[in-house]
């Protein structure tokens, strides 16, 4: 994927539906997609936890969703807080991409 847009950050949003939730984050060139695979993976085997991560790529952008259907626990926040610190990923609008 070549870089479309002029971004540098790694966006993120949130999404719930149902008994699932998880954060999605927007990436805009390779290096970024793989800065969050290596990322969730380092820090899924710190937490001790599995998230789900379907990765899926749109015309201008990709989206990287992580989530944990149906067994939520306090593991999984502290996982999810200390992804977004490393990523430095910044809230967005889903309607700004």
């Amino acid at each position: 994927m070549t870089k479309i847009l002029n971004e540098t950050c790694i966006r993120m949003y949130c999404e719930s539906e149902g008994r699932c939730h998880g954060i999605v984050f927007v990436f805009f060139d390779e290096t970024q997609k793989e800065n969050i695979l290596h990322n969730v993976n380092l820090l899924a085997h710190r937490h001790r936890v599995h998230p789900d991560v379907t990765v899926s790529v749109r015309e201008k952008y990709g989206e990287v969703f992580i989530d944990f259907y149906d067994e939520y626990h306090h593991e999984d926040q502290y996982f999810f807080e200390d992804l977004v610190s490393v990523l430095g990923a910044k809230l967005c609008d889903c309607e700004d991409l």
